[in-house]
């Protein structure tokens, strides 16, 4: 497996053993829903905090606080955190939140989870398989102004299992032909989604269709990613041919170490293949 980097549904929180309050007095714990998701569908999170203490605590709750390790069943870990905030710092008040003694504070994350609307660099996206998560809390990854005393410290919450199904023959086709639709009229075409789906599977149907897109909208990087991740050699030379079109260096040279990237890739899964054998 390998990590691609990629709404809110009704919450249902589930049972889940309660992290270890070791020395804090403070308990994290998460949650996530369904414990099996179809590839794309998104996955709610939520965090539960409860004051296991004896005196009330003021807890800063910003998203940025949140982090998200997801592992893999080879133990290959990745950490995403929540989108920073836009809003106002006036209105940062509403996330310091008071705790009584055995109260608890529940909320989702709002980070995109096997979610194929997301852009590039922003959440988590995989290929099929069984995951677990677990949230990491850091009082001190946001620095903006604050009522005193806020709660200080870093927290870890329980390891949440779940499994992501692979894509069956009937969404492979559906997005073939959504790929399809996006070059015949790109206007009309979800290519964020489209490009995020080719992303994390291969289709040799729909390798050529993705270079048509690139070629028509070079500044689209994410036709660029399902490209790469097509993982055809082949396709490093027709990327560099597109790079030669672009009269923007940066980009250029970007699309240029793209292709070297691919190629270096193939070579690696041919040696592989060829080792297998």
């Amino acid at each position: 497996m390998r990590y691609r980097g990629l709404v809110f549904a009704i919450l249902v929180v589930l049972t889940l053993p309660c992290a270890d309050a070791s020395d804090t007095g403070v308990v994290l714990s998460a949650s996530v829903t369904p414990k099996t998701s179809a590839f794309g569908v998104p996955l709610q999170l939520s965090v539960r905090i409860e004051n296991s203490t004896s005196t009330s605590l003021l807890l800063l709750v910003r998203d940025v606080n949140f982090g998200i390790e997801i592992s893999d069943e080879r133990g290959q870990k990745i950490t995403v955190y929540a989108p920073r905030y836009t809003r106002e710092r006036s209105s940062f008040a509403d996330d310091e939140v008071p705790l009584l003694p055995g109260a608890a504070y529940i909320r989702p994350l709002p980070v995109p989870l096997n979610d194929l609307t997301a852009t590039p660099g922003e959440g988590w996206l995989a290929e099929s398989g069984r995951y677990s998560l677990k949230i990491i809390y850091d009082s001190d990854r946001s620095k903006a102004a604050h009522n005193e005393p806020i709660w200080r410290g870093t927290l870890e919450s329980n390891s949440v299992e779940f499994d992501i199904r692979p894509p069956d023959s009937s969404m492979m086709l559906a997005y073939h032909e959504r790929l399809v639709r996006c070059v015949e009229d790109s206007s009309s075409c979800d290519g964020l989604a489209v490009a995020n789906f080719y992303r994390a599977n291969r289709d040799t149907a729909a390798a050529d269709l993705l270079l048509k897109m690139l070629a028509s909208a070079p500044y689209e990087l994410w036709w660029l990613d399902a490209i790469v991740a097509q993982g055809r050699a082949a396709d490093a030379d027709a990327i560099r041919e597109i790079a030669s079109h672009v009269e923007d260096e940066a980009l250029q040279a970007l699309l240029q170490e793209r292709a070297a990237t691919l190629q270096r890739a193939a070579s690696m899964d041919r040696r592989r293949d060829a080792k297998d054998r």
